[in-house]
């Protein structure tokens, strides 16, 4: 969908397969390590970046940001993975015959499905006092926007949408200027970009509503505005099917 005020929007990716952030990592060096908490992960034969992430279950958007990796498939035998908030090295080890497939999060063989269980889900603040949508979720321009653009003035505090972690904080990712990336309760993480000013750091603890940024216009950017993502595992959703009360926060779909 386009809006007028498209323009606002960070540079839409022309490689919808790929998560967030792995395609702007293409032209640059692994993002610096702003944190000693994690350790080092050996790839061995016939392990996948998939595998090693949910063994160590931690989010393999952030994995391959801290370790400068473009596509989750090209990781090699003899390879050193940072994995921020691991503790010890685990053995991960290759898919075994009779595995479960690896979207779904079963190692080992194969078990009888259990019952249906609702999954619970968040329901986000508004990360911007006022301020309106000026670029929605979906296909913008013939390419794909993984957030929601909110235009507000130069300055306007910039809010955390829930309580969790802040797992990057800086501007190391072209295109995207200064940017927080907080991780929530399991499967679920924000991503605030264009920042003026971050104002948290790594490893903080945030608290929902807590201002962690003012609006800006850095990176890639014409006008200044958040671009807000909310991020299920590593798959993109529509935050306005997720914030409280969308269309009472000064957003208009």
């Amino acid at each position: 969908m386009r809006t007028t005020l498209a323009r606002y929007g960070r540079p839409a990716s022309p490689f919808p397969v790929l998560p967030l952030l792995l395609i702007v990592l293409a032209a640059c060096a692994p993002v610096e390590i702003k944190t000693r908490n994690g350790v080092y992960h050996p790839v061995e034969r016939g392990e996948t970046l998939w595998r090693i992430c949910a063994a160590y279950g931690v989010d393999m958007m952030t994995v391959c940001m801290f370790n400068g990796v473009t596509d989750p498939d090209s990781i090699r035998e003899g390879q050193r993975l940072f994995i921020p908030g691991a503790r010890t090295v685990m053995r991960v080890g290759p898919a075994v015959p009779g595995a479960a497939p690896e979207d779904s999060g079963v190692m080992g063989p194969r078990a009888p499905l259990p019952p249906p269980r609702a999954e619970p889900v968040l329901r986000f603040q508004w990360p911007v006092e006022g301020g309106r949508v000026t670029s929605v979720f979906g296909v913008r321009d013939g390419r794909r926007h993984d957030g929601i653009d909110i235009a507000a003035p130069h300055g306007t505090p910039v809010f955390a949408a829930e309580s969790g972690k802040v797992v990057y904080s800086g501007s190391g990712l072209r295109g995207y200027g200064n940017m927080i990336i907080i991780r929530h309760a399991d499967p679920y993480s924000t991503v605030y970009a264009h920042n003026d000013m971050n104002l948290v750091s790594v490893d903080t603890d945030v608290r929902r509503g807590q201002q962690i940024a003012t609006v800006g216009s850095t990176g890639l950017a014409t006008g200044n505005h958040l671009h807000f993502e909310i991020r299920k595992k590593v798959k993109p959703v529509d935050p306005m099917r997720y914030v409280e009360n969308p269309d009472g926060q000064g957003g208009a779909r």
